[in-house]
């Protein structure tokens, strides 16, 4: 990743450490991704890792599941090349998930 001024800060600013982020961490890590996006209702941006040159077999995954996103309209799909860390890979990203809330 680059050093950019997302980076630093992130890099500067400690997360919280909490039982109660410890439990949403591992309940979210638990849900089953493919099967909550088909029931999304409300419009949904999705950043997701494309893994490209990162992880291959996460990456074939990752394509998989992506196809078969579409939940009629109402999921916004958005890669990022890179591995877990989207938010942080893109500096546009941001800019995109505002003008996304600004617009639903």
């Amino acid at each position: 990743m680059e050093n950019t001024s997302y980076i630093r800060k992130a890099q500067e600013t400690p997360a919280e450490f909490s039982v109660d982020g410890l439990n949403l961490m591992f309940g979210y890590y638990q849900t089953n991704l493919p099967k909550l996006l088909k029931r999304v209702e409300s419009n949904t941006f999705l950043a997701y890792a494309t893994f490209n040159e990162v992880d291959e077999i996460e990456q074939r995954y990752t394509k998989k599941y992506i196809k078969r996103w579409t939940n009629g309209g109402k999921l916004s799909l958005r890669p990022v090349n890179g591995g877990h860390y989207v938010h942080w890979t893109d500096e546009r990203l941001l800019t995109e998930i505002h003008d996304f809330l600004r617009e639903t």
